[in-house]
């Protein structure tokens, strides 16, 4: 009787296993054959999968047909751009389908024309970040993660001839910095740039991203080799990129007080830059840290050699009044040296103060001429309407009824 019963099961194991292998081979001609995606994918969930959810070559055979599908909706997509994909997601599926063919049989292998488990989760990845990407630009932070560090998985397959895609590692730890920033998850975000800074890519925005997330930990140390870093991994044909860079190793240099070799690197990035309206930006950062360590004669003379090129620029204009203004208030500064002197008479300091007087206020008429001329280039600017406010007032100019009201417009 238990012999019976056994042929009985192995009669319907072997049946239902006859008919899986049926089904996949009219799935495979159907896709092969007639390269019919929609009709095969149609077949295998409807006809194959069912009750076969054990066997790895059904789990494989749906991977790649949906894998078809997926390229299939793509071609569509390109020939008709108001075609609707519809399951955008169909590749976690493709994912999924390998994995569980693996998990089942470790050794399944696919139909000849067809894609190994294996393989085919590695190219599956690009397309799951790019997903990914999407969702994160639509804000929708824990969907981009979830795709992004499936992508991940694939692009880090190394088995064989496959070796791990370190581009498309390196910008997925990129875009899951920003989702995980996006997301308010601080200590992921860092543990992401952290790693996307190991791939010492030539791209500048990422070193200037990790240099303000350590400046915000107050990690000076940390700030000094991101910049070595990108140094190293920027070549000086990238100008722009360098720029880039040169403008957070001045600010690193300023906020750890190296202001001689502020200074000299400085003087060293002006020499290679072009004075001209698409490096302003730059050079008006080293204007203003040359300015903010006092060498203001050494700002003036980088205004002046812009300003003779670009005579009506605001920003350079505004600037020069700026100089002029650091140079009134270190009169101050000499003037209470005087006063507190212990040297000079009495008569010599009332004398001095006087001197110094003098040369103050005609250093604010200079400051005042150029936020005038500046205001004349744009009358809006809120900062430079107040620069030429306190200057009038400073030096008793008088003050018109238009631009009192201008000046109380912007304070409100």
């Amino acid at each position: 009787m238990r012999k019976i019963l056994s042929l009985i099961v192995f009669t319907i194991i072997l049946s239902g296993s006859l008919f899986s292998q049926e089904c996949l081979n009219d799935v495979y001609y159907t896709i092969m054959n007639q390269n019919a995606p929609g009709k095969a994918k149609n077949m295998i969930d409807k006809k194959c999968m069912p009750d076969n959810e054990g066997s790895a070559d059904a789990w494989l055979m749906k991977a790649n047909v949906y894998l078809r599908y997926y390229d299939y909706e793509l071609n569509q997509k390109k020939q008709n751009p108001n075609y609707v994909i519809k399951n955008p997601e169909i590749l976690v599926e493709v994912v999924d389908a390998f994995k569980k063919a693996l998990e089942i049989d470790p050794k399944v292998q696919p139909k000849s024309g067809m894609i190994d488990p294996v393989k085919g989760q590695k190219v599956c990845g690009a397309d799951i970040h790019d997903l990914g990407v999407k969702y994160l630009k639509e804000k929708n932070y824990d969907k981009a993660i979830e795709l992004i560090l499936m992508a991940q998985k694939c692009y880090a397959i190394s088995i064989d001839d496959l070796r791990p895609d370190n581009e498309g590692l390196f910008w997925s730890y990129v875009d899951l910095s920003d989702a995980y920033q996006g997301k308010g998850e601080v200590e992921n975000y860092k543990a992401s740039m952290k790693k996307a800074l190991t791939y010492k890519k030539p791209i500048p925005s990422i070193y200037i991203k990790a240099y303000q997330m350590f400046l915000e930990e107050k990690d000076t140390v940390q700030c000094g080799k991101v910049i070595a870093t990108a140094k190293k991994a920027i070549p000086d044909t990238m100008q722009n990129a360098r720029l880039m860079i040169a403008n957070i190793e001045l600010n690193y240099l300023y906020m750890t007080h190296q202001y001689d070799t502020l200074k000299l690197r400085a003087i060293e990035i002006l020499e290679k830059t072009p004075f001209d309206t698409n490096n302003l930006n730059a050079i008006l950062d080293i204007t203003d840290y040359m300015s903010n360590i006092n060498e203001l004669h050494q700002s003036e003379v980088i205004i002046d050699k812009y300003l003779a090129l670009y005579p009506t620029n605001f920003e350079m204009t505004n600037l020069k009044g700026i100089v002029y203004l650091k140079k009134a208030m270190n009169i101050d500064l000499q003037t209470d040296s005087v006063r507190l002197s212990k040297v000079l008479s009495n008569t010599d300091k009332i004398r001095m103060q006087q001197e110094l007087k003098i040369q103050k206020d005609n250093l604010y008429k200079v400051a005042h001429e150029w936020f005038e001329k500046a205001y004349n280039i744009d009358n809006t600017n809120a900062e430079n309407i107040k620069m030429l406010y306190r200057v009038k007032r400073t030096i008793n100019l008088p003050i018109s009824p238009e631009f009192e009201a201008k000046f109380q417009e912007v304070i409100k």
